[in-house]
């Protein structure tokens, strides 16, 4: 009985074996067979990240009469984001308290005190990062 044990052992240990052989075989021949997918939302349109075509001696970029639009503000409004950077990225302060975009005083306090208590140390200058842009801001 005891070397009957050993041999389903053995074999157990031969089917594992076999069965990662054949897993490695299958992604090792998979990998350079197919290129990822580019999405292609805009067909005909450049993406927004191309790269400008070159522009020739004196002439200027221009915007597009749409984004200006887009990125102008009337008088009276605010912009609802508070950017601020850290460690070279780009981060919404409202985001990273928790709050919704253009949130009041009170509501940035309360959440700066409840995510400063959860913080580690290490994430502490981030959050405190965030909570002076948006002290900045109101």
């Amino acid at each position: 009985m005891d070397n009957r044990i050993v041999r389903l052992s053995q074999d157990y240990l031969y089917y594992v074996v076999g069965i990662g052989l054949f897993f490695v075989l299958i992604f090792s021949i998979r990998r350079g067979q197919k290129q990822p997918t580019k999405l292609n939302l805009r067909a005909g349109e450049p993406a927004p990240h191309a790269v400008p075509k070159k522009l020739g001696p004196g002439q200027k970029p221009t915007i597009s009469p749409e984004t200006q639009d887009a990125q102008k503000l009337y008088p009276g409004e605010k912009t609802l984001n508070a950017v601020f950077t850290y460690n070279g990225h780009n981060f919404d302060a409202y985001e990273v308290l928790g709050l919704p975009a253009g949130a009041r005083g009170v509501m940035v306090d309360d959440a700066y005190k409840r995510e400063i208590a959860k913080a580690s140390t290490q994430g502490r200058d981030f959050i405190e990062c965030a909570y002076q842009t948006l002290k900045q801001k109101h």
